[in-house]
């Protein structure tokens, strides 16, 4: 009888589709086909292993993952336009092209206005010179004789204009010669004399330039990045442009083609050029008032920075502190001069005026229907309705000589209610607070939420109504997993109850828009009256828009549709992920402060992430005020705090000062505080002793960086000593070898097997967070070989396929591994079904590392939760891993801290390299 011998084989093929590959099972005649992901084909996989294709296919896996890669039928497909979003190593591995080395070279056939114009290309190679007449194109990819070269995407567009372009319609030449020189010039082709010589242009990179006169008088000058200065000049000192332009320069005439868009907005541009008076300032705080969507605003407010012209907004007060007798409060009232930015780079110029001097500046812009008043050489931002309001209130305030007892303070709470734009202390927010809706402190669930919240979910619910009636805005913090859309939700429910929600607003990432829509529909009922405003198609009508009840939109659209959303008096201004507005000088800060709403919610589980200026502006936001100007909550705050980060004492007592502050429209929970439920969380610091080939590698590298000034390559030789410890093969390469070989060669992975064999006894499941994919593809195979188990590996960014493999992976009973990058661990990849991790490699920020832990320890977690950190050691000194730990856990008790920027949390890596080779400094 025959040996019918088994194999795994990939075939691939070019296609008008795509690159088609099948990963094929063969045992003699019979023939079957593998699918993605791999682990799915049980009963291959001890073949798949030593298949001389696996690396390939592992590699296709990950295309698949990324979805570059689709199925059809029992093929799987790479589009050639996808072949410019695979690194130029995957493409070699997988015999791709890679190599750019293609040159076009253009000819004029004819000249124009000849109905047989047309342009023919030359393709040519360095190393086979002109392949005219011997080669195939599809898409991107040039076949000649054995070999394949890929096109740049420059080239490819070029190439495809002159295909597609029929050139018989003379009229059209012009046009079709402007855009192929624009093209060629990008693809770097060669042209010949008479189409280098034809004054043919197609500009298509308009922007805006400054110029400033004076404070009141700037003026606009439209340019195209894509012309010379010259042609720019006569542009703008000539005619509106039309769709083609002519321009005269001595005997030469020069054609200029447009698309509509495109002269449309310059067009608008310079009839709107001179800038004076009021829009001055309103071009500073909302440039699209004045600028078309084509116009990169990031570059433009560059240079609006530039300008050195600030805004600043008059905003009235009343501050309130208990009297020296009991039951009397002594009230003050009085106008701040805020600044719109924070600038470090100019004069702190901002202070208070007179509240004659305001009454008379409100007068001025009620007089003039404007917003903007230039006063003491200054832009100043006033809001009249608000400002007659507060007037009538102060006034009524000094009648009763400012000093009030305690049975009149509700009367003072309600004539200063209704005054949206006003700043309060803490004095006067604890009065407040203490005259609010006790009522409150009872919950009973809304008519229209389609949800139980847990007992902390309901403390946030009644939080929010309580902020509701006492009209103070609020920072809702709570740590990641504790629900804080879901609190939002409630509340909203709640408003929708008593008719109290139309219109409301909610700003998101843009990437986030649908997932709210999906989650409001989910956890309520009858609450479908939800516009997302979004995309090209977008209703720009605030009458239309106003109609909904709930309104989703994101920080980029709400930047471009400030005035038309600005002209709606919303019920609720909620943003989610609220450290985009974290700078106040961006334009998402600038946008969301310019919204009119009865009450203001902010979101977000790190409300400091670089620096503490981020929650002043945060707050800044929910309650003007409350910490007073950047430049004294600098000086109080950040400069204290972050210039002490490792003073325990310090942090501990500004921590408190400056909670205490803001504590009234703060609620931050912690999933430790607050969920009794929730599993426990052990971990465990597991040492291994280097093999004796890691000891030799790590020690010799340790005696490099002695013996060289190592300058620069600190961070490299780092990341070596760090290599060296996950497991020497990702050093010295070639890690297609037999599993025993690699346990042999590093005691950390011995260890971690002996791990995942005690999770396997237990029946549970585990996830392995490390950075190195040499690593992932290690640990894939000893598991398998010595577990039994194919573990999946997430990297990079959630998509359909990956979601999919870990619900797969949730769903299967028993024990199970999956691999993931730590920053993988990112928005939507929640695995509780796993109760074990093993941190095989570090990441040098332990908010990150908790971060990748919370994936598994949050909300839905069934069972006890295991934390595993294999650390190698040596007994010839302190390893990387060991100094690293340390480090790590003393920075792990600041990462709670919700002042603590995550920036600062981050090691350094001159410093641990210096420590470990017992130096101080390199």
């Amino acid at each position: 009888m025959l040996f019918r011998r088994e194999k795994i084989k990939l075939e691939s093929r070019f296609s008008t589709k795509g690159i088609v590959y099948d990963i094929i099972y063969k045992k003699g005649k019979k023939e079957d086909s593998l699918v993605l992901p791999i682990y799915k084909n049980k009963e291959m996989l001890n073949l798949f292993l030593t298949s001389k294709d696996r690396e390939k296919v592992l590699l296709l896996e990950e295309l698949w993952l990324e979805e570059l890669l689709y199925k059809e039928g029992f093929s799987y497909i790479l589009k050639y336009i996808n072949l410019y979003n695979i690194e130029k190593e995957i493409l070699k591995e997988l015999d791709l092209p890679y190599e750019k080395n293609i040159k076009i070279s253009l000819r004029a056939r004819s000249f124009l206005g000849n109905e047989n114009f047309k342009i023919d290309y030359i393709i040519s190679n360095l190393e086979h010179g002109i392949l005219d007449g011997f080669y195939e194109r599809i898409e991107n990819i040039i076949f000649f004789e054995d070999r394949k070269f890929l096109l740049s995407k420059e080239q490819l567009e070029l190439l495809d204009e002159i295909d597609n372009c029929e050139t018989g319609n003379v009229e059209e030449q012009g046009l079709f010669l402007a855009k192929v020189k624009k093209k060629a010039i990008k693809a770097k082709a060669e042209m010949d004399d008479y189409i280098l010589n034809e004054e043919c242009y197609f500009p298509e990179e308009l922007n805006v330039d400054l110029k400033k006169h004076s404070e009141k008088y700037i003026e606009l000058i439209p340019y195209f990045k894509d012309l010379n200065e010259e042609l720019n000049k006569k542009l703008v000192e000539g005619k509106d442009l039309n769709p083609i332009t002519s321009i005269s320069q001595g005997i030469k005439r020069k054609r200029l083609f447009f698309d509509e868009t495109i002269f449309t907005d310059y067009n608008k541009i310079k009839m709107q050029k001179n800038i004076v008076g009021s829009n001055v300032p309103k071009l500073i705080d909302n440039p699209y008032e004045f600028l078309p969507d084509s116009i990169d605003l990031e570059e433009f407010s560059d240079r609006v920075k530039g300008l050195k012209i600030r805004t600043y907004r008059a905003i009235p007060f009343i501050h309130c502190k208990e009297g020296e007798s009991t039951g009397w409060f002594d009230f003050d009232t009085g106008v701040n001069i805020r600044s719109s930015t924070i600038d470090e780079q100019m004069e702190n110029d901002e202070g208070s005026i007179s509240i004659d001097e305001f009454q008379r500046l409100v007068e001025e812009a009620s007089e003039k229907d404007e917003n903007y008043i230039y006063y003491n050489n200054k832009w100043l931002r006033i809001d009249y309705k608000s400002g007659f309001k507060f007037l009538k209130a102060d006034e009524k305030l000094k009648d009763r000589g400012k000093k009030i007892d305690i049975k009149s303070v509700n009367y003072i709470l309600d004539i200063f209610d209704n005054i949206i734009t006003l700043e309060y202390n803490r004095g006067y927010i604890n009065l407040k607070e203490r005259y609010g809706d006790k009522d409150l402190l009872t919950y009973e669930k809304p008519k229209y939420l389609n949800a139980s919240l847990f007992v902390y979910q309901q403390e946030g619910y009644k939080w929010l109504r309580l902020l509701k009636e006492e009209k103070l805005g609020g920072l809702l913090a709570d740590d990641m997993g504790l629900g804080k859309t879901l609190q939002l939700i409630a509340y909203m429910a709640y408003l929708k109850e008593i008719d109290e929600l139309r219109p409301s607003l909610i700003v998101v990432p843009a990437a986030l828009t649908d997932n709210w829509c999906r989650e409001i529909n989910k956890f309520t009922y009858n609450m479908d009256s939800i516009y997302i405003h979004k995309g090209s198609d977008r209703v720009k009508n605030s009458d239309f828009i106003s109609q909904y009840d709930i309104v989703i939109t994101s920080y980029e659209t709400l930047i471009r549709d400030q005035i038309i959303l600005g002209k709606i008096h919303w019920k609720v201004l909620a943003v989610d992920e609220a450290q985009k507005i974290k700078n106040a000088t961006t334009l998402s800060s600038s946008a969301v402060k310019a919204m009119k709403s009865n009450h203001v919610i902010a979101i977000t589980g790190t409300p400091v992430e670089n620096n503490l200026s981020e929650l002043w502006s945060i707050v800044d936001f929910v309650q003007p005020g409350l910490l007073g100007s950047y430049s004294n909550f600098k000086e109080e705050f950040q400069i204290p705090i972050e210039k002490n980060i490792d003073n325990p004492n310090i942090i501990s007592l500004k921590k408190q000062q400056l909670i205490s502050r803001i504590e009234p429209i703060l609620l931050r929970r912690t999933k430790e505080e607050k969920l009794e439920n929730l599993p426990k969380k052990a971990e465990k610091v597991i040492t291994c002793r280097f093999s004796s080939i890691q000891e030799n590698m790590y020690m010799d590298t340790i005696n490099k960086i002695k013996s060289e000034s190592v300058g620069g390559m600190a961070l490299a030789y780092l990341q070596e000593l760090i290599q060296i410890c996950s497991h020497p093969r990702l050093v010295i390469g070639n890690i297609n070898i037999d599993s025993n070989t690699l346990i042999e060669e590093c005691n950390k992975l011995a260890e971690t097997l002996r791990i995942l064999e005690r999770i396997k006894e237990k029946g549970e499941k585990a996830v392995i967070f490390t950075k190195y994919k040499d690593m992932q593809k290690i640990l894939v195979q000893t598991i398998y070989d010595k577990l039994g188990i194919w573990s999946p590996i997430i990297n990079g960014e959630v998509t359909k396929n990956r979601l999919d493999i870990i619900e797969d992976f949730e769903k299967k009973p028993g024990f199970n591994t999956m691999i993931l990058s730590p920053r993988a661990a990112g928005v939507g990849l929640n695995i509780v079904g796993a109760n074990h991790v093993i941190h095989y490699t570090r990441e040098w920020n332990p908010a990150v590392e908790s971060q990748a832990t919370d994936r598994v320890h949050r909300v839905g977690q069934k069972k006890d939760v295991k934390v595993y950190y294999p650390i190698c050691i040596s007994e010839h000194g302190i390893t990387v891993e060991v100094k690293l730990n340390e480090l790590l856990n003393k920075k792990k008790i600041l990462a709670k801290e919700i002042i603590i920027p995550m920036e600062k949390l981050k090691i350094n890596e001159r410093e641990l390299l210096g420590e470990i080779v017992g130096m101080k400094y390199l």
